[in-house]
């Protein structure tokens, strides 16, 4: 958990570094929001990435106790890096078409 933290919080100062000098076509204010997605894309697309290559019996596991869904389990089995990227990818992607 650590290193992804380590990870976004270094991705966010560095696309910063980067805009001030004037290298992205990002404003100041929207590094926080793509940071944002990006880590909601890198840990919903690990996860799901784990649950559709390794496990699909997780998404047809429904429990009576908290957090019922087995794809919500994240105790019970991990994340996929190729998930993650497939997650970011898609989150820049969209992120890219509504901020044009």
């Amino acid at each position: 958990g650590l290193a992804y933290l380590a990870g976004f919080v270094v991705g966010y100062y560095a696309i910063l570094w980067l805009t001030r000098r004037g290298r992205t076509l990002f404003k100041e204010e929207q590094i926080a929001d793509f940071i944002t997605f990006v880590a909601i894309g890198v840990l919903a697309g690990g996860r799901l990435g784990y649950c559709l290559f390794y496990a699909p019996d997780l998404f047809a596991s429904f429990d009576s106790s908290f957090p019922y869904w087995g794809v919500l389990k994240v105790n019970e089995g991990g994340m996929a890096s190729h998930g993650g990227i497939l997650g970011v990818v898609l989150v820049c992607y969209i992120y890219g078409r509504v901020n044009k």
